[in-house]
């Protein structure tokens, strides 16, 4: 073997290892982008009818997060609902009062959307009661008993209900707080005509108030009359006195 026939060989090993080196770097594959990672598990606050969700970002896979995905479910026959938004945190709205939730988030990026978080705490969305129905009525002395049905809770429990008594005639006002039906409400002016009506409380505030009872004048029996005097007359005496 000649000198130059090694030295042609030679150089052919070069240039064919230098040409893939260089095509190595060329088509060297790009770093593979993915889902997102399942967000952490969420936090949740209950409103009427709606549930706040708030989360921390996950790894977006080697892609940006395009938005997140929140959804609310009830174990206990409420509406399901969910919300997408570009960040934390997310509302939920269109869900039932009283019914208990819980929440999940995805994350979705060009490549889909990642596996749902854990799911939150339980939650149970609520407001304020609703108006008690008309309330019934029943007059004392100084006082009128104020009786009604409870109205729906608003999905957080009636810590109180108020009975508030006005008068149509110059009565001096009244109301009273009490945790049930009837509310005695006190302080009231005799012979003075009254409508009541009643609102129910629970965590949230007070609801509206019910519609106004039918009229109630408080009374007591009378006072006793001041002496009176006498006038004998055959067989029989007149009685005269003045009206208490």
């Amino acid at each position: 073997m000649s000198a130059n026939s090694s030295h042609s060989r030679a150089h052919r090993f070069s240039v064919c290892l230098f040409a893939t080196l260089v095509a190595g770097v060329l088509v060297a594959p790009a770093a593979q982008a993915a889902v997102p990672d399942a967000p952490g598990q969420p936090t949740v606050t209950a409103g009427d009818s709606q549930i706040t969700v708030e989360f921390t970002p996950p790894f977006d896979g080697g892609v940006g997060i395009d938005h997140y995905t929140a959804s609310c479910s009830s174990s206990n026959g409420g509406v399901s609902s969910g919300n997408t938004g570009a960040n934390s945190p997310i509302v939920v709205t269109g869900l039932t009062n009283g019914k208990t939730y819980t929440c999940s988030v995805t994350a979705t990026n060009a490549d889909g959307d990642s596996a749902a978080s854990p799911d939150s705490v339980t939650v149970i969305p609520s407001t304020t009661p609703d108006a008690p129905a008309q309330p019934s009525v029943a007059r004392g002395n100084g006082q009128i008993t104020v009786s009604f049905t409870a109205p729906f809770n608003g999905g957080s429990a009636i810590t109180g209900y108020t009975a508030t008594c006005a008068s149509l005639n110059g009565g001096a006002p009244g109301n009273a707080t009490d945790t049930g039906s009837p509310v005695d409400v006190t302080g009231l002016t005799n012979g003075k005509t009254y409508t009541c009506s009643v609102t129910a409380t629970n965590a949230n505030g007070d609801g509206p108030s019910s519609p106004p009872s039918g009229a109630a004048i408080p009374s007591r029996v009378p006072d006793a009359p001041a002496q009176p005097t006498v006038n004998p007359d055959d067989s029989q005496i007149t009685v005269t006195f003045t009206p208490p």
